[in-house]
């Protein structure tokens, strides 16, 4: 993945691989933070957050409203 200046990594209470799938729970997500690297990043999880709640995370361009990538976290 390439970093892009819009481009934020968010927990989610779901896996969702597209767009549609993450417009109808960002409401319940929780914005981590920019991407600014192209490999081997780490965002500090804001301290009221239980990342342990949070089965997934999501990349989006915040600026475009695009999907970029998804994984699950184990």
């Amino acid at each position: 993945m390439t970093p892009g200046p819009y481009y934020k990594l968010f927990l989610t209470p779901k896996y969702v691989d597209t767009k549609a799938g993450f417009e109808a729970i960002k409401a319940q997500t929780v914005r981590v933070g920019g991407i600014k690297a192209f490999e081997n990043f780490s965002l500090p999880v804001p301290p009221s957050v239980n990342a342990n709640d949070y089965p997934a995370v999501l990349v989006w361009c915040e600026k475009f409203s695009v999907f970029i990538s998804s994984a699950q976290l184990k």
